[in-house]
């Protein structure tokens, strides 16, 4: 563990960094150079590529979803808003009678 007092020159701090990819994980093996050694034999294999539907990286069209809802809502909001402002209205005049 680094502590921020500690000075680490460059040189040791490689040597560290190469000591941390180079562990070995529990069935002896080291884990670096078989990532890279399956990342290689995965990208030079024969087998045939997956073909991708351009809608499914895309996603759906966010414009179109929905957006004839928005004049509905809208309509709806304005008319809420009067209603709220009418039954205030009439609840301050009967306050005041």
């Amino acid at each position: 563990m680094f502590h921020s007092h500690l000075k680490v020159s460059k040189e040791h701090a490689l040597i560290m960094a190469w000591y941390i990819l180079l562990q070995i994980l529990p069935d002896e093996t080291v884990w670096l150079p078989k990532l890279v050694e399956h990342i290689v034999d995965i990208a030079v294999s024969s087998a045939q590529p997956v073909d991708i539907d351009k809608k499914l990286i895309e996603g759906p069209n966010a414009n179109k979803r929905g957006k004839l809802f928005i004049p509905i809502l809208l309509m709806l909001q304005v008319k809420m808003e009067n209603v709220i402002h009418i039954s205030q209205h009439f609840t301050n005049v009967s306050r005041v009678n």
